[in-house]
């Protein structure tokens, strides 16, 4: 842009249109306009512009370029520009065009082939066609064989190590960035040092470090390499380096400084004598800092080109590195649009930016480029014309200002006439637009009168007509009724009204409960026949319920029970009562939402843990418990305890009223043993019961200790039973040489890494990382010895071998999955190493124990302990926090324990009672063996001047709470103690261990206060803890009536008030939200077509009007205030308008789309009825606030067999108010005891004690109606409603017959509760015999499960009468089952095994036996010998009989098994209709198997298994590995190595395999 102006620096002449500030202004303007056109060509190039660009123009004001500007471009350092071409070349934005050294020579303009290198680069960039993912890929590998090591850049970077891919790892490879890990590179300055660049891996991601060393130079040795910074990129690499040496900078500055002051006046330092002289003050460099000192400044040093990864040739090798097609969400360059091209235009952006030598183009570019230039250089120059002199320079100027003026007059006079004819024509449309409104307003004022009157008028009349309408339906309080104080008719009771006043409301809330929810919540099959309420009265108050019609048996389920079998096998089980099916769907909805909460929270704690480790690989399984009618009373109780246990702690803690929540205050792996393992029988014991900041490993130790005395009693109960009695010594020696074998495999981990503990703990994570079903750690293996579970075993030192050996291949496992958190901690503490040695111990120790003996080794290797020391003052053991004050004032632990002389005191060293005395008298303590204290807990680390703790827990966490002993030197945690103690002794009270006190006699004192039972208030924890206690203790059919129906309600309310029924209720909620919402769019669209239908039907009847009667308008000749025609434009319009344009679609028939909307609405409102109320609502009250509500008639059915149609009238629940119901009983009982008097029955009023009733008849109805005052405010829409519901059973009676009443039957059979718990138990040894014998011999471990001790298992099995003898008998035949035959399912149930002393009922047994069949892997359960002898027979499974064990629980013909399994719920069974495919349906996989192998002849079970296995997995590969699982099941160290094969094998039931080894006993 040029301006026109006067000489004279600037100053315009007078009478010049042009001024000095508009000449400024101008300026300013073309300053901004360049500024921004060089933003945008930064831009365009992919460079980021830094604001601090700025842009100078000046305008000429005199000379022959008058009114011209020269712009000038200034850079963030100063430097000028004249143009933006400059700047490109200057900064290498140019193609082809390096960029300008400082200080060099300007670049010639003819640069050749500059701008056709540029122009060639973005064509080739255009051009590009992105490859796919394959051809990308190989182009990158074929560059990465091209690609040599060492490779010198050109910027002097030596690439060494190209790295390798992390294709798992987001953080070293995403959609656009790649960072090789292992990537090394290096480079040296002039200064001779050497830097080494390197990306190393981390778990954090990757870490790009940098590290240097100075080159031999002169008689200058090399530094050791030292690093000099770090960073997560490389250019926050190198900016830690540059930081580090701006500072190093600063302190050699200040030390050289301070040198100098330090020199006396007049003297310095000789010259290159200053580095080695000492510093006389401040601080001394490092190696580091001393290197970077010496090193070039790394200001200037771009990190990324540095480490080698701005250069394309690097770039292309990474992308060629192996694992790349493991890494799909990176996208290659080949891929991306522009391909290497336009990637090598981006690094030269930024080389250019910072400076840097740009990088060449590739060979296409660089070829179109060279054609262009070549081209450009051939072509003639450009010829310009003669320059004009000055005079025609200033004539030219003069003459372009003079035309300027003139156009800008000629168009600011045009501008001028067109304004003023718009403000006319405005003016004129304003004016006729006020005219119009002013009409239109006095019409509307005249509209607005005639309206208002009209509506006034009506408004009176209707007011008046309310008013009439009022005096004639006047409402009244219904407390002020005639005959208030009346009661409302008796009704009827509930069922039979056998049960008790108080109970009858559980009966209406269980089947309103269940009626409701069934299908949504608790999984029943649509069209499931619900009990009647007789039907629940009779079986809570414990009535046989007769049985269904004996059914033909089933071929495919001869033999195969779940357990249900009678004693003698014979006749069928009674099919269980109505409120035990309701009790278990129930409770299998409970368990179910407890058990989703519990585990989503451990597997988002320990990432080694999935879901199909808790709960099964079950496709259906909800949860890992087996809940039918044997088992639920076990599974209750444990619900029940985990409520009781989360109100406990809660009391504990917090102190908080009201409900809880146990996954707020309970640890969710506790909760997850509680409900699979199963709950300890106190609320004071278990890991639940710790106080918090515990030690860590004390819930570890007390569930391996509750554990190992399970399994002990159960050992101990059954070899009883073989006659083994091996005499007090003997055990005494035996449990003495394992204590010292284990002491000495502690001990030799210890002396290798840390202080012994590493093997101690860890089993369960172990177990969790390497997928196996059995924990097992050195503290579980020390809990056994201590409990007597290896004395109880044949072999008991090979036995404590085995577990062992387990232990250490349990760890090695773990460690590994080198992706589980298991393997990142253990790893750490060198578990592999420590597990291989533990094992190389415990192999030299069984060798020198079979050379020299048991004695003697004991001997040599557990010295007794022949020192005392005098006790010195106890200093009282700081507590770990101030919680720890809180706790007391501890107690004062000895500095050094007791000595005591060798071999006195009892026969294997340890003091007896008088010792124990002498020793307290004179202030000494005792000192223990850790080896020979069979009394004590064996403690390995218990040493004298060693490490000291617990002996329980083994830890010396929490020592707040860790009490020493004042007669020996052991310590106690508070809560590792049985009982536990709540508060700790106080100072002047002493402390004894359990041991102590023994020695010391009934008159022992210990101080302290064993751990109580207290819940929080209003939490239900003590009425959960009552059924809980009553469920483990009492079987279901000794309970009373009021404890039934106690837990009917209870777990009614708690399904009610769960998250699930919540979440189920707002989306029904949703939903009919939805359909509403969807009904009323539609029915305005219905309104909107019908308008439209109306409007067409006028046009129509318009159109077929006579012509006479139609208006015409000044277009037809008529007058010009005559109304246009129909379809004329408005009168201002000039043309006239154009006929109707005839469409040639077809237009929608609307009638039809109106009567497909309306038959949707139909559909919806449909929809919304028969879903029904989402919550159950009263339908009113009456004048006493008496509820009343709503139940269908198929509650009360008096015939099952012919429930009434849905559509039958309801009956009306009348719920009694009464104001003592809103007192607590304790309050009523305390004021009958202040007043005098006897405190009322509970559910009493002083009047009829009924609750709740029904008015099921038509005289019922009638009284009802009769009743109710139609003047009450409360009972008139009552009225209404019973009245219309009156009318209604009326019509239904008169319309259908009613069926006749069944008389109760009083002459039912008494069930026998003996012979049924005979039944019982018959039942359960069937199917503990039936899974013993399924299993193959290789199952079961040749030391614990041999043929002989299972023969005696058989027995004891057969003997057993009691829940205690069978819980024995199934934890012996636990330990039987080699570790590598369970599923990973099993570890939650593995530990703490249930006590047998504990166990009261069988459903705890049923509950362990069917966890314990669904974790053994069926590939091993199929019984060879089975299969041979049912080839002489017609079937297999006849052959077989009930002995057989059955792979799966058969399935019911209607897929999901009815809810209610009593008279009349199988109306349509086709038991005898003699269809066999219902018996191929209820066949299982493997009997098919059987039965089609048992039609062929086989040479020899070889062969026949081998058939039979491929027919089962046909096109599987476990017939390739047949050989492998016989190695399998006759090595020990072998199997760890098949499931590292097979890390995703799920083992699930379908998953069958035939093995090829029979029993010992069945050989040919």
């Amino acid at each position: 842009m040029s301006f026109a102006g006067t000489p004279g620096g600037g100053v315009p002449p007078p009478g010049s249109m042009f001024t000095s500030e508009m000449l400024a202004q101008k300026a300013a303007e073309k300053q901004r306009e360049l500024k921004d056109r060089l933003r945008e060509f930064f831009e365009e190039k992919a460079v980021p512009f830094d604001e601090a660009w700025r842009v100078e123009v000046k305008v000429r004001a005199t000379g022959t370029s008058l009114g011209t500007s020269d712009a000038y471009y200034f850079s963030p350092a100063g430097k000028r520009y004249r143009s933006r071409m400059e700047i490109a070349r200057d900064f290498g934005l140019v193609e082809g065009v390096e960029p300008k050294a400082s200080g060099g020579k300007p670049r010639n303009r003819k640069s050749d082939g500059g701008a056709a290198s540029s122009a060639a680069a973005a064509a080739a960039a255009a051009a590009h066609v992105p490859l796919d993912r394959q051809a990308a890929l190989a182009a990158a590998i074929k560059r990465r064989e091209a690609f040599t090591l060492p490779h010198r850049l050109a910027c002097g970077v030596l690439i060494t190590s190209l790295g390798a891919v992390r294709p798992g790892d987001a953080s070293f490879c995403s959609y656009d960035r790649l960072w090789p890990a292992g990537f090394t590179s290096e480079w040296e300055d002039e200064k001779g040092v050497r830097f080494i660049n390197s990306i190393t891996e981390t778990p954090q991601g990757p870490i790009f470090r940098i590290k240097a060393q100075r080159l031999a130079h002169g008689d200058k040795p090399a530094t050791e390499i030292v690093e000099l910074g770090a960073g997560s990129t490389p250019d926050a690499a190198y900016q830690d380096a540059e930081e580090r040496q701006s500072e190093a900078l600063e302190i050699a500055l200040l030390n050289r400084s301070m040198k100098h002051r330090s020199m006396p006046p007049g003297q310095h330092y000789p010259y290159g004598a200053q580095e080695d002289s000492p510093v006389p003050a401040g601080r001394a460099l490092d190696a580091a800092e001393h290197l970077l000192v010496k090193c070039r400044p790394l200001k200037s040093q771009w990190g990324t080109e540095r480490f080698g990864l701005a250069d394309t040739a690097v770039l292309q090798a990474i992308e060629g590195l192996p694992g790349m097609e493991l890494c799909p969400q990176f996208r290659l360059v080949d891929e991306r649009p522009g391909g290497w091209v336009a990637e090598t235009q981006r690094l030269n952006a930024e080389l250019a930016a910072r400076g840097k030598k740009t990088l060449p183009l590739p060979v296409e570019v660089k070829a179109k480029a060279s054609g262009a230039g070549g081209e450009g250089g051939n072509s003639a120059p450009r010829k310009r014309g003669p320059r004009p002199s000055r005079k025609e320079a200033e004539e030219n100027a003069v003459r372009r200002v003079l035309d300027g003026i003139v156009r800008q007059v000629e168009m600011d006079e045009v501008r001028a006439i067109g304004l003023e004819h718009k403000a006319r024509l405005k003016a004129e449309k304003q004016a006729e637009r006020d005219r119009r409104r002013a009409d239109k307003e006095r019409m509307h004022d005249a509209m607005y009168k005639l309206k208002e009157q009209q509506r006034l008028q009506q408004r009176a009349a209707f007011m008046e007509a309310q008013r009439r309408q009022a005096e004639l339906n006047a409402l009244i309080e219904d407390c002020e009724l005639p005959n208030a104080e009346e009661p409302p008719p008796e009704p009827a009771r509930v069922a039979t009204g056998r049960l008790p006043l108080q109970h009858q409301p559980v009966l209406i809330e269980a089947w309103q409960f269940v009626s409701r929810f069934g299908e949504p919540l608790l999984g029943l099959p649509p069209g499931t026949r619900l009990p009647s309420l007789q039907e629940l009265e009779a079986a809570l108050l414990g009535e046989a319920t007769p049985a269904p019609a004996p059914s033909a048996p089933n071929e495919g389920q001869s033999g195969e029970g779940s357990g249900e079998a009678t004693a003698d096998g014979g006749a069928a089980a009674q099919p269980a009562d109505a409120a035990v099916q309701l009790q278990v769907a129930l409770v299998d909805f409970l368990v179910t939402g407890l058990f989703e909460g519990t585990a989503q929270a451990i597997i988002g704690a320990n990432s080694d843990v999935s879901m199909a480790d808790l709960r099964g690989g079950g496709k259906h399984a909800h949860h890992p418990l087996t809940i039918k009618k044997e088992t639920w009373q076990e599974a209750a109780r444990r619900y029940l305890t985990v409520l009781a246990t989360s109100a406990m702690t809660q009391a504990k803690d917090t102190g908080a009223a009201g409900a809880t929540q146990p996954l707020l205050v309970m640890d969710p792996w506790v909760i997850l043993q509680y409900l699979t393992a199963g709950p300890p029988p106190s609320l004071t014991q278990g890991a639940a019961a710790l106080p918090r900041a515990a030690s860590k490993t004390s819930g570890h130790c007390l569930i391996e200790r509750a554990d190992a005395e399970a399994v002990a009693a159960a050992e101990k109960s059954f070899a009883a039973v073989g006659g083994a009695d091996l005499g007090t010594e003997a055990v005494a020696a035996q449990q003495r040489l394992l204590r010292c074998v284990l002491k000495d495999v502690i001990q030799a981990s210890k002396m290798k890494k840390g202080d012994g503990r590493v093997l101690s703990y860890g089993g369960q994570a172990a177990a969790a990382a390497a997928k196996w079903g059995r924990p097992l750690d050195l503290r579980g293996i020390a809990a056994r010895i201590d409990a007597g579970v290896y004395t109880a075993l044949p072999d008991p030192l090979a036995a404590f071998a085995a577990d062992v050996r387990y232990a250490a291949q349990l760890v090695q496992a773990g460690c590994n999955k080198q992706n589980s958190l298991y393997a990142q901690e253990y790893l750490d503490k060198s578990a592999p190493e420590l597990s291989a040695l533990a094992v190389s111990k415990l192999e030299s120790a069984l060798r020198e124990i079979a050379v020299t003996g048991a004695a003697d080794y004991i001997a040599q290797h557990a010295p007794v302990p022949g020192q005392r020391r005098t006790s010195a003052a106890r200093p009282t053991p700081e507590p770990a926090s101030q919680a720890g004050d809180a706790l007391g004032a501890v107690r004062e632990e000895s500095a050094e324990p007791a000595s005591q002389p060798a071999g006195e005191g009892g026969e294997d060293g340890t003091p007896g009672a008088g010792a124990v005395g002498e020793q307290r008298a004179a202030g000494q303590r005792q000192l223990t063996d850790s080896v020979r204290d069979l009394d004590r807990p064996f403690a390995p680390f218990k040493e004298v001047g060693s490490w000291r703790g617990c002996v329980v827990c083994w830890s010396d966490d929490d020592p707040a709470r860790l009490l020493p002993c004042d007669s020996c030197d052991c310590q106690w945690h508070s809560y590792c103690l049985e009982p536990p103690l709540e508060e700790l002794p106080a100072q002047t009270e002493p402390f004894l261990c359990p041991r102590c006190q023994k020695l010391q006699g009934p008159g022992a004192r210990c101080g302290g206060r064993p751990l109580t039972v207290e819940f929080a208030r209003a939490s239900g924890g003590e009425t959960a803890w009552r059924l809980a206690q009553l469920l483990a203790t009492t079987d279901y059919s000794d309970w009373s009536v009021a404890d039934r129906c106690t837990l009917l309600r209870l777990l009614c309310s708690l399904s009610a008030e769960s998250a699930a029924l919540h979440d189920t209720l707002h989306g029904d909620e949703e939903e009919v939200r939805e359909k509403r919402k969807e009904i009323q769019q539609m029915r305005a669209e219905v309104k909107k077509m019908q308008a439209e239908m109306a409007a067409q039907q006028q046009a129509a009847a318009a159109a077929t009007a006579p012509p006479s009667a139609a208006p015409t308008g000044a277009a037809a000749g008529g007058e010009p205030g005559a109304p246009p025609p129909a379809g004329a434009a408005s009168p201002g319009a000039a043309l006239p308008p154009l006929p109707p344009q005839r469409s040639t679609r077809r237009a929608p028939d609307l009638n039809a789309e109106v009567e497909r909307m309306v038959e949707k609405i139909s559909y919806l409102e449909n929809l919304i009825s028969q879903k029904g109320p989402v919550r159950l609502e009263p339908i009113g009250l009456d004048r006493h606030y008496n509820r009343y509500w709503l139940l269908p008639a198929a509650a009360t059915a008096s015939d099952p067999a012919n429930p009434p149609p849905p559509e039958a009238p309801p009956l009306l629940v009348i719920e009694r108010h009464s104001l003592d119901s809103l007192v607590p009983p304790s309050v009523a009982a305390a004021a009958a005891a202040v007043m005098g008097s006897e405190a009322p029955a509970a559910g009493s009023s002083g009047e009829p004690g009924w609750q709740v009733g029904l008015y099921n008849s038509i005289l019922h109805l009638q009284q009802l109606a009769q009743w109710l005052n139609p003047k009450g405010a409360r009972e008139r829409p009552l009225a209404d409603y019973v009245t219309r519901l009156l009318d209604r059973t009326q019509q239904w009676a008169m319309q259908h017959a009613q069926p006749p009443r069944v008389p109760m039957d009083e002459d039912l059979p008494v069930p026998d509760p003996a012979a049924q718990r005979a039944a019982a138990v018959g039942a359960l040894q069937a199917a503990l015999l039936s899974f013993e014998e399924g299993n193959q011999a290789a199952t079961y471990d040749e030391l614990t499960g041999s043929e002989e001790r299972r023969s005696r298992w058989r027995a004891m099995v057969g003997a057993a009468a009691t829940p205690q003898t069978l819980m024995q008998a199934l934890l012996v035949l636990e330990g039987m089952i080699r570790p590598e035959f369970l599923k990973q399912q099993w570890r939650p149930f593995a530990m703490p095994a249930p006590h047998p002393d504990d166990i009261c009922t069988l459903s705890s047994v049923w509950l362990r036996l069917e966890a314990l069949k669904a974790s053994v892997k069926l590939k091993v359960t199929i019984n060879m010998r089975l299969v041979k002898e049912g080839l002489g027979g017609s079937a297999i499974l006849a052959a077989s009989g009930a002995s057989r064990y059955s792979l799966r629980e058969a399935k019911p013909i209607g897929g999901k098994r009815s809810y209610y399994e009593g008279p009349g719920s199988h109306p349509g069974s086709r038991a005898d209709s003699g269809d066999s495919g219902d018996a191929d349906a209820r066949e299982t996989r493997a009997e098919r198997a059987a039965k089609r192998a048992a039609q062929r002849v086989a040479p020899d079970d070889e062969a026949m298994a081998r058939q039979l296995d491929a027919e089962l997995n046909a096109g599987g590969r476990r017939t390739r590995h047949h050989q492998q699982h016989q190695d399998m099941a006759g090595d020990e160290g072998d199997w760890d190595d098949q499931e590292e094969d097979s890390p995703a094998e799920n083992d699930d039931d379908d998953d069958v395999e035939v093995s090829m080894d029979d029993d010992a006993g069945d050989s040919d």
